[in-house]
């Protein structure tokens, strides 16, 4: 699996280090309409299938497994930044992969990203009527305690989004 996920990371590379230029006024606006990277690259399903299967793998194993998987997403970044899994706004399941994924990248390179990131995501499952505290918990539970950057732990950080789910 793992050398899969190194094909796709030297593939998505060029995509994920390719400079964005923010002094043009419409930068935003032309991120925010690029196609899907792993789709850019033409290895999207493949992409998906990889993460769906290293993400099966971080959620059935241990904790020496949860390590090796935590260390893949540290080595591979661009497969990291560019693998999704597809995301229904109303489905449980949907927010439960994207908690799993961020237990798994452990705040990948920046914590304040992940914050973000989680916020909105807990806004959008608290507006769809989803509970998620309680795969909050369950993921939790999976996740670091490791203090990376200083900013807490993702379990830390995941136990603390609790309150900001039940707002």
């Amino acid at each position: 699996m793992e050398r899969r996920i190194a094909e796709l990371d030297e593939i998505l590379r060029p995509i994920a280090k390719r400079p964005v230029d923010v002094n043009n006024p419409n930068w935003a606006a032309e991120l925010a309409n690029r196609i899907p990277p792993a789709q850019e690259a033409g290895v999207g399903g493949e992409a998906e299938a990889a993460l769906a299967d290293l993400l099966g793998h971080y959620e059935r194993g241990d904790e020496p497994t949860r390590v090796a998987v935590r260390a893949i997403f540290d080595r591979y970044t661009s497969f990291r930044w560019a693998a999704t899994l597809p995301f229904d706004e109303t489905a449980l399941q949907s927010y439960r992969s994207r908690l799993v994924k961020v237990s798994a990248t452990d705040q990948g390179t920046d914590t304040r990203d992940v914050l973000l990131g989680l916020w909105d995501l807990a806004d959008r499952a608290r507006a769809a009527g989803i509970d998620i505290v309680p795969t909050l918990v369950e993921v939790a539970a999976m996740s670091s305690d490791a203090d990376r950057y200083g900013m807490g732990s993702t379990r830390k950080i995941l136990l603390d989004l609790i309150e900001r789910a039940r707002l």
